[in-house]
């Protein structure tokens, strides 16, 4: 691809770093560079851009560092495929402890699971809902406070499966990430579920909708199946206002 059309401007004043990365973005866009397209140089970015060959590399790490990049030694930096992991991984550690955002996490993907559920309930078959029953077998063994952390790992499980005709592979790892954030919920607030009782015949009613090709009954059970971490996590955030 003939990317010397496009002529990176010099870079002066500010956040030097910051600068460096907005004209290499700039670059790759109006080069329209693909996944697997050589970037230029590091000398040839740095004259472009009247800068060290040392700032240059430090853009390059950072825009590495966040998937944009790969860094082939002894060959150059190419354009990395896109990935949601490295958006997924990079989220702020704060996340862990900040019930604001983890509530608007669980309304979102309560919102989004009450939609796929409905959209791909034709696509079960018998085999489909014997996996289901399975899983949540294991979710029934360790259904008590002793077994908290198996139990994140079967229901997690479970709403994976729910999902496995869906397509979208960002709806899984939002899944799988809100299973790290809820472990970690556990041992920071000591919060799983104020009914396990309830909590787990929620799983089984799922379990009839999507049998009986029910969408009113698993739009309902998945509305009653996120109201406990929701109110819990409303209780948190007006303790947090009070103080």
């Amino acid at each position: 691809m003939n990317t010397e059309h496009y002529m990176l401007r010099n870079v002066k004043g500010g956040k030097l770093q910051d600068l460096v990365k907005q004209q290499i973005r700039a670059h790759i866009i109006d080069s329209g560079l693909k996944s697997g397209d050589h970037l230029p140089t590091e000398s040839k970015l740095a004259e472009q851009l009247g800068i060290s060959k040392t700032t240059v590399r430090e853009a390059l790490k950072a825009l590495e560092n966040v998937g944009i990049l790969e860094s082939r030694h002894g060959v150059g930096n190419f354009i990395k495929e896109f990935s949601y992991d490295v958006i997924l991984e990079n989220l702020p550690y704060s996340l862990e402890t900040d019930v604001h955002s983890l509530q608007e996490i669980v309304e979102i993907r309560a919102c989004l699971e009450r939609h796929f559920i409905v959209r791909d309930m034709g696509k079960f078959n018998d085999q489909d809902i014997e996996d289901l029953w399975s899983i949540y077998r294991e979710l029934e063994k360790t259904n008590s406070p002793n077994s908290v952390k198996d139990a994140i790992e079967a229901h997690s499980a479970f709403h994976c499966a729910l999902y496995r005709h869906s397509g979208n592979r960002l709806l899984i790892k939002l899944i799988r990430l809100f299973s790290t954030l809820q472990r970690n919920l556990v041992l920071i607030n000591r919060y799983w579920t104020t009914d396990p009782d309830s909590f787990l015949l929620q799983h089984g009613a799922i379990i009839e909708a999507i049998k009986k090709k029910d969408s009113e009954m698993a739009t309902r059970v998945m509305g009653y199946h996120f109201a406990d971490v929701l109110d819990w996590l409303s209780q948190e955030k007006a303790k947090t206002c009070i103080r």
